[in-house]
């Protein structure tokens, strides 16, 4: 969440450099943040899940959703690099 926001207000630093456009970094900055909102209600959700697995004992990691939301960072950081460097 933290990274929108601090995309979204350094706009202007964008903007001079030409990289992308300013419509661009606002939603660049948009969904940075709330792909931050979403890992955090998923976080709640899983930690809940695990809390009542463990209490009935029979808990086992989550490695699939905990590879897939890394390999999407890993995607969005790619697409932001590329926005940055096509200048």
């Amino acid at each position: 969440m933290g990274f929108g926001i601090v995309i979204a207000k350094l706009k202007h630093v964008f903007k001079a450099a030409d990289a992308i456009s300013s419509q661009q970094v606002d939603q660049l900055g948009a969904a940075l943040a709330m792909s931050g909102l979403l890992i955090v209600l998923m976080a709640a959700r899983r930690y809940f899940v695990a809390q009542k697995h463990i209490q009935k004992g029979h808990y086992e990691p989550a490695n699939s959703l905990i590879l897939t939301i890394t390999m999407l960072f890993i995607l969005l950081a790619a697409a932001i690099i590329f926005l940055l460097l096509r200048t």
